[in-house]
Formats: C-alpha cells, sequence, structure tokens
C-alpha cells in the first residue's frame, strides 16, 4: 500500500483491471479505501459478488466491463475480458497491464 501511495497522486486516475481482492468485502473496502487515485474498475469475473455490495462500488468512480483510453494520440485498449465456451471450457483472458502501468508514469510525468 505504501508504495502504490508513493507512486499514485490523490488526483491520479488509476484503472484496476478485475479481480480486485481475494479478501472478503470489508476488508477489500478497508484496503481500497486508503489507496491513493480516482479509481475506476474493469470488471473480472471474481468481482461480480463484490459489486453487489454498494460501499464496494462506491471505490470507484466507475466500473465498467469494457475500457478504452486515450495516451500520446493513440488509442489504447484497458480490457479484462472472459470468454467461455461450451462444451469444451475455454477461457482466454486479455489484460492490458502495459497499457495500464504507462498510463500512470504519463500521469507521474516520469
Amino acid at each position: 500500500m505504501d508504495k502504490w501511495n508513493e507512486t499514485v497522486n490523490i488526483d491520479d486516475d488509476v484503472y484496476i483491471l478485475g479481480d480486485v481482492s481475494w479478501h472478503n468485502v470489508t476488508k477489500t473496502i478497508g484496503l481500497l479505501n486508503n489507496l491513493n487515485g480516482n479509481k475506476h474498475l474493469v470488471v473480472g469475473n471474481h468481482d461480480k459478488k463484490f459489486l453487489k455490495n454498494r460501499d464496494f462500488r462506491e471505490q470507484f468512480v466507475e466500473v465498467t466491463n469494457y475500457k478504452e483510453i486515450a495516451l500520446d494520440d493513440r488509442e489504447k485498449m484497458v480490457l479484462y475480458y472472459v470468454i467461455i465456451r461450451s462444451p469444451v471450457l475455454i477461457i482466454i483472458i486479455m489484460v492490458g497491464i502495459i497499457y495500464m502501468v504507462m498510463y500512470i508514469i504519463a500521469l507521474n510525468g516520469k
């Protein structure tokens, strides 16, 4: 948490790409509440239960299933997407972590 708050300023936008926490919702809310930044959640498949909790949802300025952001005049995609295909269960998870890190670095001017 200290490293996060050293890197992320209070008014920075941070995109959290799904599966926020393995803790219970109460502990997760406490952790999120102590993290700097305007938190945007791109929903992961393990976030569904937490999203039923109003206090959890209020930790984020935005909750969405898909998000695109612009950086350096080019479009960047932040994506957490699960595809389940039957009868053979195929799960494809694509996470735009590189773009999230680039965005945070760009916001901090480093």
